[in-house]
């Protein structure tokens, strides 16, 4: 059994595999947090350091499964990392030097590899090494300096227990497989929902012993076939599926001319804003009809259109209600910035791409109504008018123009 100091940097522990990134760590050996190179249930203690905030909010979960994975039962994983909360209490009421070292310890320095990317709050972190599997076994606040406000949590895998074991060994899949979104914020929370819903799935069959519980997970296809693959792939690897059907299914969902036909359902539906939920329910049904035919040893040419149209450059690797918004609201920008430049036949051809993502953008509306007015068509400016006004019945709270949608980022953060 061996004990690993994760994110050593320049702290190297006598006694452990000293780990980091960076080639200027004391190392042992260099390896990404995240995807860690040691056996299952092979170490007693992991330790992480101030090292989690420099990871990201994603990478972080995907190190606490990995330490989970690692750990032997009864291991533990002991955290320390800035304790936000009271580093904002001081400084609120710090003076002008108090203030500045505290910005440097919420924010890390400009050094490789010292900028902090995300700061756990005390109850996020725990709700994360829970999620994970872990019991927790303590928690404390200390100041290293005045100005250095830490919190340390101490985590226990009291037992191994399979359905995170599994969900574990899943996610090092992704990572390994490079099916991960990257940097997209939007998908990867997307991958997150997916994992929380992999997960019950497990404890209900652990719990009954059905696979039907499991089987039911291919529905998730339709948000992202390749995760979903990347699940059955797993589940076969623990002898959980008896036969690669499913797996196989996922693999020809996740085809791009699948994906384009499942997408092309939503974008072609009537441009009303009382749609959108439709428009997602028939691509939806069209995604179950070529599931239960793939299923019944059809092919995927037989549902398929011979050419499915969507705009040139979109990932429809995901597609959910919230990553269309997203893409609408992209769309949007750059119909308003080709409206700001006077190219109003550029502008129409992005405000209609904004609706056919979401029907529910009001600006979008406004923007046609606006282009139509232009134009000289009152009739047709007073048309998307209305349907601006029921898109903002639908969805409130949007920006009103396409100058002040230029300003908006149109995301939410990542706990939502």
């Amino acid at each position: 059994m061996i004990r690993i100091n994760a994110g050593c940097g320049d702290d190297y522990r006598g006694g452990y595999v000293n780990v980091d990134l960076l080639n200027a760590a004391v190392a042992d050996r260099l390896m990404p947090l995240w995807d860690m190179d040691f056996p299952d249930s092979s170490a007693t203690e992991i330790l992480a350091l101030q090292a989690i905030e420099h990871l990201g909010f994603f990478r972080a979960k995907h190190f606490i499964a990995e330490s989970y994975r690692i750990l032997a039962p009864g291991g533990r994983l002991v955290m320390e990392t800035p304790d936000i909360e009271t580093a904002f209490s001081l400084f609120a009421a710090g003076g002008r030097t108090a203030r500045e070292e505290l910005a440097q310890w919420i924010f890390g320095t400009e050094n490789p590899g010292m900028n902090h990317i995300f700061c756990f709050p005390r109850e996020l972190l725990e709700e994360t090494l829970a999620d994970a599997g872990f019991t927790l076994e303590s928690a404390e606040k200390f100041r290293q300096r005045p100005q250095q406000p830490t919190l340390r949590l101490t985590a226990v895998k009291k037992c191994s227990e399979r359905n995170f074991e599994i969900i574990s060994r899943l996610r090092k899949n992704l990572v390994r497989g490079a099916i991960l979104p990257g940097n997209s914020e939007p998908e990867n929370a997307q991958v997150e929902i997916m994992l929380g819903s992999f997960r019950r799935a497990l404890s209900g069959f652990f719990a009954t012993k059905k696979t039907y519980v499991l089987e039911n997970c291919l529905d998730l296809a339709f948000e992202n076939a390749s995760v979903t693959r990347a699940f059955f792939l797993t589940l076969e690897d623990e002898k959980l599926l008896p036969d690669g059907k499913l797996s196989a299914c996922a693999a020809l969902l996740s085809a791009d001319k699948v994906r384009r036909e499942i997408a092309s359902r939503i974008l072609n539906h009537p441009l009303e804003p009382q749609e959108q939920d439709a428009a997602f329910a028939t691509a939806r049904a069209l995604c179950k009809t070529i599931t239960a035919g793939i299923l019944n040893g059809a092919k995927p040419n037989d549902f398929l259109s011979p050419e499915a149209e969507t705009p040139e450059g979109l990932n429809c690797a995901f597609i959910t209600p919230r990553l269309f918004e997203i893409r609408s609201v992209e769309f949007f920008r750059r119909g308003a910035r080709e409206l700001a430049l006077k190219n109003r036949r550029a502008a129409e051809k992005f405000f209609t791409l904004s609706l056919r993502m979401s029907r529910v953008n009001p600006p979008a509306w406004r923007a046609r109504a606006e282009l139509a007015a232009l134009a000289g068509d009152a009739a047709r400016a007073a048309e998307y008018t209305f349907r601006a006004e029921k898109a903002r019945a639908i969805n409130p709270g949007v920006g009103e123009t396409p100058a002040g949608m230029l300003q908006k980022t149109g995301e939410k953060g990542i706990t939502k």
